[in-house]
């Protein structure tokens, strides 16, 4: 075969060469008679041909050539389509060696020192296959696997790509939000929680979703919720309650919008639910009295949107927590129901493992969202299986990417985001936002104690203690209604630090608790030392039990215990309640 090609060539070429010896002799001739000027035209024909020739001697050669190139708009571009095709060759094996790419125009500049292009691939290879390969691609191409973003673009056939020069999260983007007077329309613009690589703005519809946040420990589960609350917060129509059970205070900063806040106390969830449970009744009574078959936009002021939020979910479904499996089951249950009617669950987690997250509750969960995890294992149980192989390496992320995770949420594609940076420990950024949604609210009649609420109404029937606004004093911790700030005590925080089956509580513990409650005066300072500080809480606290006490008889000091090779100093449960018990006798 190869032998039959190479004698028709001989061929070609003798006759190619006669009939050029013919032309270029007919050329002189012009020349001859009539000048170059008239014969230079005649030469035009040659120039064509000789081109082409080499063309095509060149990509029969194998060797990528490009007569006119695309130009960039940056002159620091990366990208060019002979790159392009050569990358393709060499990482996706159905792109074969004659095959190319058709530019659906240039190649323009894009934010962040980027460059981005559309192209149609040829017809036996699709957009799917080059993401499969992404990072052979990039391999290819000489940059990082996030370096690079692959999108279809209309048709399978049709790719949109997107590659940078240096990392697109290395820099933190300030939150939308920031600046925010106005209220928020989250059931048709979604909630602005991150960015992606190519730097577009990722937003929550706050419809139907139901999220998962999971991630090891300081990955950034706290700013994306903390993204997540301050949007809510900014919409008056929705109902916002947060279920804690973490020790920090970290989302007292929302109790002034938040219709229901608590923490760590299991038993006062499972009420929460039984009421949840209630409203899902009423809510279909009401909307099949209405005709209607979901919640709509129209019915947002007559039903609103009712949001839990649980951080940290183990707290209350590890195996070993008293009602767990029951209290999952219910959160199932939720999550399958409750889209539909406007009733919406927001779960986030640092044990992304099966006992916490079983398959039936994660697989009602439309929105995830997977920070750094320790293991491949941890980032399937946040994603699904099989993530882990579709390239979403959640445990991968580098440990300084605080706040980037692999988001999967309905209408968007599997993508790395990170969270919009809200600042809220050195500029106060969320308490500004939550200052400008209590406005918002109280002005539409949208504040905890502004409106009829079933559901803390409940709890307060059951319990004889409100939630609402996170309790008297914001603390997260119920109370009885009517209670105002000034009636919490420091005796009251005391105790409210300790979990629900904690003992003895750290000095470090309660300087983080009574920082939560009241920062102003407990937060540490800027000109503060660590040793001035921890000197400084200790005498102002202990001054402060002291009066308190006064008169009873009864005195509260820290304590030291062993553990292992340490003897931590703090309080125990016992002595605390004591104190508490005798400070209201004597007030009483």
């Amino acid at each position: 075969k190869q032998v039959g090609k190479a004698r028709r060539r001989e061929n070609l070429t003798v006759l190619s060469a006669t009939g050029f010896t013919s032309y270029v002799a007919a050329v002189i001739g012009i020349a001859e008679v009539w000048g170059l000027a008239m014969a230079f035209p005649a030469l035009i024909p040659v120039i064509g041909v000789m081109y082409a020739c080499g063309a095509r001697e060149l990509r029969r050669r194998g060797d990528d050539y490009v007569v006119f190139e695309p130009a960039a708009l940056d002159e620091d571009a990366p990208l060019t389509d002979a790159q392009l095709n050569r990358a393709l060759r060499i990482a996706v094996p159905a792109f074969k060696d004659d095959d190319e790419v058709q530019m659906v125009g240039l190649v323009q500049k894009a934010d962040m020192n980027a460059a981005q292009c559309v192209f149609k691939l040829p017809a036996h290879v699709t957009v799917s296959k080059l993401i499969e390969k992404r990072e052979e691609i990039a391999g290819a191409l000489q940059v990082d696997e996030n370096w690079i973003d692959i999108k279809q673009d209309g048709h399978p056939g049709r790719c949109s790509f997107w590659i940078a020069t240096s990392d697109p999260f290395d820099k933190v983007r300030r939150s939308p939000l920031l600046g925010q007077t106005t209220p928020l329309d989250l059931w048709h613009d979604g909630a602005p929680l991150a960015y992606n690589k190519r730097g577009e703005t990722r937003r929550l519809t706050i419809r139907d979703i139901m999220l998962l946040i999971g991630g090891a420990t300081r990955t950034g589960k706290g700013m994306a919720l903390r993204n997540l609350i301050c949007a809510l917060a900014l919409d008056p129509w929705i109902n916002v309650r947060i279920v804690d059970g973490k020790p920090t205070g970290e989302h007292l900063v929302y109790a002034p919008i938040a219709a229901t806040m608590f923490g760590r106390d299991r038993d006062r969830l499972d009420l929460l639910l039984d009421a949840y449970e209630a409203e899902i009744e009423r809510r279909e009574d009401l909307l099949a009295s209405l005709g209607e078959s979901k919640m709509t936009a129209k019915l947002l002021k007559q039903l609103s949107i009712e949001i839990l939020i649980i951080d940290e979910l183990a707290t209350y479904t590890r195996k070993n927590v008293p009602g767990a499996a029951a209290r999952l089951s219910r959160l199932e249950f939720l999550s399958s129901v409750g889209a539909a009617l406007g009733v919406l669950l927001v779960v986030a987690t640092q044990h992304p493992e099966v006992e916490v997250i079983p398959a039936g509750l994660r697989g009602n969960m439309t929105g995830r969202w997977a920070q750094r995890t320790a293991d491949a294992d941890g980032t399937n149980a946040i994603l699904g299986k099989g993530a882990t192989g579709r390239g979403m390496r959640a445990h991968d992320i580098p440990r300084d990417k605080r706040g980037l995770g692999w988001l999967d949420m309905d209408g968007i594609a599997e993508e790395l985001a990170r969270s919009f940076l809200i600042d809220e420990e050195n500029a106060g950024e969320a308490s500004e936002i939550i200052a400008v949604a209590v406005q918002l609210r109280r002005a539409a009649g949208r504040l905890p104690g502004q409106w009829d609420d079933p559901i803390e109404a409940y709890l307060v029937r059951m319990t004889g203690l409100s939630s609402a606004a996170g309790g008297p004093g914001g603390r997260g911790k119920p109370g009885h209604p009517g209670e105002s700030a000034a009636d919490a005590t420091v005796l009251d925080v005391l105790l409210g630090a300790f979990g629900d089956e904690q003992d003895r509580l750290p000095l470090t513990d309660v300087r983080a608790a009574f920082a939560a409650w009241h920062p102003a005066q407990w937060a540490q300072t800027e000109d503060e030392d660590d040793a001035t500080y921890e000197g400084r809480v200790g005498k102002e606290l202990g001054a402060l039990i002291d009066k308190q006490l006064e008169g009873t008889r009864v005195e509260l000091e820290p304590r030291r215990w062993r553990v292992g090779e340490k003897r931590p100093r703090g309080y125990y449960r016992a002595d605390v309640e004591a104190a508490v018990e005798a400070a209201r006798k004597i007030r009483n």
